[in-house]
């Protein structure tokens, strides 16, 4: 079987190969069961509280459809093969291996160059494209995850009562203990290189290396449409150019016996995800008004334009091309909102601003017209925190 979007286990389901048992099923129930219990703590405990620990949206199989990304030096041939396996408990007892608090103090960001001595459940991942891990290093590996469940470190943390301050990033996602190999669609290498604050990575070859074993929804088969996949890349001139696709392994006889075993010994779902996908149409996600006179913001995955409509006339026109949004609102760079698009807004009541979602997550900003300076003026948080009165299983899904 497969596990449901409404399942209340799928927030572990990410190590775990489908098809899934009930063994299986019942063995992601009990990882997050592990975490809720060790970080969600009484209201007279003295120790942190979290209200919740609050997981991307799982809503029309969302979190499987939008990529998070991971920095590793593990060679491309045994992650298709094997996929991420994180640290497993071992003698660690629950109150160290699912502290969360633990693991964002003494953990890592998406990389295993690093590795603290304790274990933890928690498998980093990060959403952002832009980011890479602040030090020097030959050739890496960012590999592009469609995965289950992860759960939003940044929101989890947002509204915690009581506790030391913790360094919270916007776009790390954390998953319970791996990722099963047919949830990982690629991989690219880079040379990294540091900097002042950030790192930046080189590009050593225009490769996208595709796993045959990529099926993000095999039982029952269906092709989920994912929209942000990797199919090019920007050079040195910002000219967008394709990327090479070599499949691994390159023949289809080479895969592995449990692919065979699901019954999908074909390159049909292989074919779609690595490239049939990036065919499929587009459409207007979300707009909103400008200050400015007959102006709308309009946009579509995670770009957008804004047009000057003109009301009862053909004389409307764009006014900017396309822009990525993390570029033109770069408060919102390395967020949902500029990672995944903006699935709905509205204008707020105040002028110059307004509510924007992305998945189970919403924010306030104030746009700033026809510039650079906009900030949050509220949030990100998500929307049952925001909105109350939407309390319910649909506001968590988003």
């Amino acid at each position: 079987m497969s596990i449901s979007p409404d399942a209340p286990s799928r927030g572990g389901a990410a190590c775990l190969r489908q098809n899934m048992t009930e063994d299986d099923e019942d063995y992601a129930q009990w990882m997050v069961d592990s975490v809720h219990e060790t970080n969600i703590r009484p209201s007279d405990s003295n120790s942190t509280i979290l209200r919740d620990i609050e997981y991307r949206s799982s809503d029309g199989c969302m979190d499987i459809s939008n990529p998070v990304y991971r920095f590793d030096l593990t060679p491309y041939e045994s992650v298709f093969r094997d996929g991420f396996k994180g640290r497993f408990e071992m003698n660690t007892p629950n109150s160290i291996y699912c502290n969360l608090e633990l693991y964002l103090n003494h953990g890592v960001m998406p990389t295993t160059i690093t590795r603290r001595p304790d274990n933890y459940i928690f498998f980093s991942t990060t959403l952002s494209r832009s980011w890479f891990p602040n030090m020097r290093q030959a050739r890496i590996y960012r590999y592009e995850i469609y995965a289950p469940g992860g759960i939003w470190l940044a929101q989890t943390f947002r509204e915690r009562e009581t506790s030391p301050y913790v360094s919270l990033d916007e776009d790390e996602v954390a998953f319970l203990v791996g990722i099963a190999p047919q949830y990982i669609r690629s991989a690219q290498a880079f040379r990294l290189i540091p900097g002042r604050n950030v790192g930046c990575g080189e590009r050593p070859e225009d490769v996208l290396y595709i796993n045959r074993n990529f099926n993000p929804q095999s039982h029952p088969p269906r092709d989920i449409p994912i929209i942000h996949l990797i199919m090019e890349y920007t050079d040195h001139n910002n000219q967008t150019r394709p990327l090479r696709i070599q499949y691994v392994p390159e023949e289809i006889e080479s895969m592995w016996p449990y692919r065979r075993s699901l019954g999908t010994t074909n390159d049909v779902p292989i074919e779609y995800y690595a490239e049939g996908v990036a065919h499929n149409t587009s459409y207007i996600d979300s707009t909103f008004r400008s200050t400015y006179w007959n102006e709308v913001y309009i946009f579509v995955k995670e770009k957008y334009v804004l047009v000057n409509y003109v009301p009862g006339s053909t004389n409307d026109r764009i006014l900017n091309s396309p822009h990525y949004i993390g570029d033109s609102f770069p408060f919102l760079a390395g967020t949902a909102f500029a990672e995944y698009g903006i699935d709905a807004s509205f204008d707020s009541h105040s002028s110059a601003e307004a509510i924007i979602f992305s998945g189970n997550l919403c924010t306030r900003i104030n746009f700033a017209p026809k510039t650079t300076g906009g900030y949050i003026v509220e949030g990100i948080t998500t929307i049952r925190q925001m909105f109350p009165f939407s309390e319910g299983p649909s506001s968590r899904r988003g």
